[in-house]
């Protein structure tokens, strides 16, 4: 039949993409119950891992910024669910993003549930991570979006049919892709440096939290807990998370783009803020003027 012919057409193209691996144990596995204990081997070890929770205020530095650089594009793509990866979206062109000159285009968008990164302890129902590489060179980014119930519906997720989730090894194609249809994307964020949340766990990661939470409708957050209609399991999302890793005292930066007015000015030096920009890997220079520089925390500059 034709719907047969289509749903051989998307599997062949997620396995292309790297979305699927058919016939392949996974390397390793989330369990159901539990947070995931992998072996040490399968994790590279360092003090920069992530997710980890977002401090509260006084713990956090600020600056005024302008918007992430965002350039992400409609176009088509496959929603797959794999054992390892979970539910992953993979296309041929979804966009890039710029950070202080550099540009990285989109490698793929991965959910999790529950979210991996917290903030002051608590978790959201869906976290996306829309990740990027460097374009020649091998640095990552990974752009977090946090969902919660809330009772409206989200267009984004709407436009995925989120509440419709694809099953283990039939990826569903979607002709409109567009994450550009996600809420926040133009405003404030949060930066810290980190690594990637599934093994080998690198820890080459820029990773930017969107400070606007998207709400989800109580269908859309169901669709995550039932099972599997291929494998008659539970979904490949559900409990799909690392557990929270030490933080280390790793600067967690919060970029003011709509509220910068909103800053309590202190008198600081240039070139302390500048150091302690410099440790959190953010690309300051190239993005922002001396007069855009501002500090607000407990921390000390020069701590």
């Amino acid at each position: 039949s034709e719907m047969y012919l289509k749903a051989q057409t998307d599997l062949k193209a997620a396995i292309a993409l790297g979305a699927l691996v058919p016939d392949k144990a996974p390397a390793y596995r989330y369990d159901w119950q539990q947070p995931p204990a992998w072996p040490e081997a399968t994790c590279q070890l360092g003090d920069s891992q992530s997710p980890i929770d977002i401090p509260i205020e006084s713990q956090r530095a600020e600056l005024a910024s302008e918007p992430l650089g965002v350039s992400y594009t409609a176009g088509e793509a496959l929603f797959a669910a794999d054992e390892e990866q979970g539910l992953v979206i993979v296309g041929g062109a979804m966009g890039m993003l710029q950070v202080g000159g550099v540009s990285y285009n989109i490698t793929q968008v991965n959910f999790k549930t529950p979210s991996e990164h917290t903030v002051k302890g608590k978790t959201f129902d869906v976290e996306m991570q829309v990740m990027h590489k460097q374009i020649g060179g091998d640095g990552l980014v990974g752009v977090s979006v946090l969902f919660e119930r809330k009772g409206d519906s989200s267009e984004f997720l709407e436009s995925i049919a989120f509440d419709r989730l694809p099953n283990k090894h039939y990826p569903r194609g979607m002709s409109n892709f567009d994450l550009n249809l996600v809420k926040g994307l133009d405003g404030d964020f949060l930066s810290y440096r980190g690594s990637v949340t599934h093994p080998p766990c690198t820890q080459n990661v820029q990773w930017f939290i969107l400070s606007t939470v998207q709400e989800m409708s109580e269908s859309q957050r169901v669709a995550i807990d039932a099972p599997d209609m291929a494998t008659g399991k539970s979904n490949q999302i559900k409990n799909h998370a690392r557990q929270i890793q030490p933080r280390n005292s790793r600067p967690v930066v919060v970029h003011r783009v709509t509220t910068a007015s909103a800053m309590p000015k202190h008198p600081i030096v240039e070139k302390n803020i500048r150091t302690f920009v410099s440790r959190a890997c953010l690309p300051v220079s190239s993005r922002f003027g001396s007069s855009e520089l501002r500090f607000l925390s407990s921390l000390s500059p020069s701590s």
